[in-house]
């Protein structure tokens, strides 16, 4: 490996290992209040982390200046933001079963686990709606003259190996909510999602005039474009049979991509999913000694890289942050050959590869990234060669929305 190999590697590993203490100070503490197990009402500032699933915990401030201190479910009845969510605190007995249908099991009985969780408050009224999620499911739950039920619903394989629905949540809510604007063929088709259950609540309650309360935040959908042109460091060594491996050394040359970035709606923005199509070459000669006839091999390649990926970022202020981001990468060459008088004429084919990296960005628009490109093997379908070609590139973006 050569000095700039080494050395961006280097770096890369750093910021990677630094990441955790980055994590650790990233989200806001906003004004708020929990209510402890005496009913005591306590004003503080809560941390945001603008959870996608439920949270576990939360941490609290009694001031800016004052030590945080981390509160479970069991000890507290509920938290909530001046402007924004609200948790209340149950344990009780939670249907566990994963909703992905590449998890879906062969048994229709509801398995059931003892937790103590938040509950995010969706709809609070004389009907009142609350979510549960954790990664591999989303559970809702109705209070309804002050009590607390889960809406059953689970999905699982039945004998025949399809898909088999236990929809009791329907019988539920139409038990439930009796009033003139609902009737059965409301609750017929009703799905087990946020949405539909929100809109059947709201309709209950709006029956009885009474005010009711929807927490909705809102999330932006934001979508960036960016330009990225860059120097790219390549590297490719050749093993064919019967000699030694031809080292090709490192080559510098211009990369350019244009990176489409969607910012995920959760944990304040700080996750991303990234598409990049980029345009790379790399060029090379190896001279050999010869009394004879001049014996050489070279290497030209140029192809088109389908970059996919996901981005964290770590902000610093409002614009300044730092970011890692990893993924893989489809390869398409095109005119890319290793030729010469010695070892073989070989056409360079696809190939994938993995990809890390890290980069700054100065401002909303302008942004530097390192980027170590792991090996890809150009010459796959030849079982007698092979080949390792990586590179590190220094990319420069700017962002034209």
């Amino acid at each position: 490996m050569c000095i700039i190999q080494k050395f961006a590697s280097s770096v890369l590993i750093l910021i990677f290992s630094l990441s955790p203490i980055l994590i650790y100070s990233q989200d806001q503490f906003k004004e708020g209040f929990y209510v402890n197990l005496k009913n005591d009402t306590i004003h503080g500032f809560i941390r945001d982390n603008d959870w996608m699933f439920s949270p576990n915990h939360f941490l609290f401030k009694s001031s800016m200046e004052s030590d945080e201190k981390k509160f479970l479910p069991s000890q507290v009845r509920s938290f909530q933001f001046l402007e924004g969510d609200i948790f209340i605190a149950q344990t009780l007995p939670v249907e566990v079963t994963p909703t992905s249908v590449n998890r879906l099991v062969k048994d229709s009985s509801l398995n059931y686990e003892d937790k103590s969780i938040f509950l995010k408050t969706l709809i609070r009224g004389k009907a009142s709606l609350y979510k549960y999620s954790e990664a591999n499911f989303s559970r809702y739950f109705l209070e309804h003259q002050e009590v607390l039920e889960q809406l059953i619903y689970k999905q699982y394989l039945n004998e025949q190996n399809k898909i088999a629905t236990i929809n009791y949540f329907r019988n539920q809510l139409y038990t439930a909510l009796k009033c003139d604007q609902l009737q059965l063929k409301n609750f017929e088709n009703l799905a087990y999602l946020e949405k539909p259950l929100k809109k059947i609540v709201k309709t209950y309650n709006s029956c009885f005039e009474e005010e009711q309360e929807e927490f909705k935040k809102e999330r932006k959908v934001d979508m960036n474009l960016k330009i990225r042109p860059g120097a790219q460091f390549g590297f490719l060594e050749v093993d064919s049979p019967g000699r030694d491996t031809d080292n090709f050394g490192s080559q510098l040359a211009f990369r350019i991509g244009l990176e489409l970035e969607y910012i995920l709606p959760y944990n304040n923005s700080k996750w991303s999913i990234i598409f990049e199509p980029v345009f790379q070459s790399y060029s090379s000669r190896v001279d050999y000694d010869s009394f004879a006839t001049p014996r050489f091999r070279e290497a030209n390649y140029t192809s088109i890289e389908l970059g996919f990926g996901v981005r964290h970022y770590f902000f610093l202020t409002e614009v300044q942050k730092l970011f890692i981001n990893a993924g893989g990468v489809a390869d398409f060459p095109f005119n890319s050959s290793i030729e010469g008088n010695v070892g073989g004429n070989l056409d360079i084919s696809r190939s994938a590869n993995a990809f890390f990296g890290a980069g700054y960005s100065i401002s909303n628009n302008i942004g530097f990234e390192l980027r170590w490109h792991l090996n890809r093997d150009l010459v796959q379908p030849y079982t007698s060669h092979s080949s390792s070609f990586n590179s590190i590139s220094l990319i420069f973006a700017y962002q034209l929305f």
